[in-house]
């Protein structure tokens, strides 16, 4: 288990290498001003998408990181994980 310190610092570089650097700010800024159940949240958040696609995505993921042992299973900027897929899918559904 990482400590907190770590945690804090890895979260937020992912959120900024996905959001940029300002909306990583902002989107941190609206958790914490607003009451947020991150439980209830995560619950809806992938209902529109099949097992299947989301399973499937998540098997393509891991594979591409088993692929790239200088990562040792840290994602790229490259990767793209399967809730942005998802996402993406949904934005265009």
């Amino acid at each position: 288990m990482r400590n907190n310190t770590v945690l804090k610092d890895n979260g937020m570089r992912l959120l900024a290498e996905h959001l940029g650097l300002v909306e990583a700010e902002r989107f941190i800024a609206l958790i914490r001003q607003e009451p947020f159940d991150y439980t209830q949240w995560r619950q809806g958040l992938f209902k529109d998408v099949p097992l299947g696609t989301f399973l499937r995505d998540a098997q393509q993921y891991r594979d591409e990181m088993r692929k790239s042992p200088s990562r040792k299973g840290k994602a790229t900027t490259k990767t793209v994980s399967p809730r942005r897929k998802v996402a993406k899918r949904l934005a265009h559904a």
